[in-house]
């Protein structure tokens, strides 16, 4: 499928060029505005959440289309929005599932972990 350079770039470009502009867009925010991630959520939380941003395939499909409107090229890139939006679907599930199992545990010590993104964390918690 990959013999061309144009469905790689579909794949990279939806899996990990979401993650990190929707991840870093939350991470600048905190960083340098009064914004604040939620006492409730760590840092982990939000990127489980920016791997869903490379679900959206509908865009996707119709720039492909768009831009390649016939040929072998044209199924190739429709096949690497698919196989994109599969891929970060299972990322996102996996750190999503990771990330509540963690907060389920922390719930049941009555704790949170260091690091965890909380209101008393002076590292992480006030986003600077």
């Amino acid at each position: 499928m990959f013999t061309t350079p144009e469905p790689l770039g579909v794949v990279v470009g939806l899996v990990a060029g979401k993650v990190i502009g929707a991840f870093g867009g939350a991470w600048f925010a905190a960083r340098f505005t009064h914004a604040r991630l939620n006492p409730e959520l760590a840092w982990a939380d939000a990127l489980g959440l920016a791997a869903l941003a490379g679900i959206g395939f509908t865009i996707a499909l119709l720039f492909g289309e768009l831009a390649f409107p016939a040929g072998a090229n044209a199924e190739s890139v429709k096949a690497a929005v698919l196989i994109a939006s599969l891929i970060s679907a299972a990322a996102a599930g996996a750190a999503l599932r990771r990330g509540n199992a963690v907060h389920r545990h922390l719930s049941d010590e009555g704790e949170r972990a260091p690091g965890d993104g909380g209101a008393d964390d002076p590292g992480t918690g006030d986003g600077r």
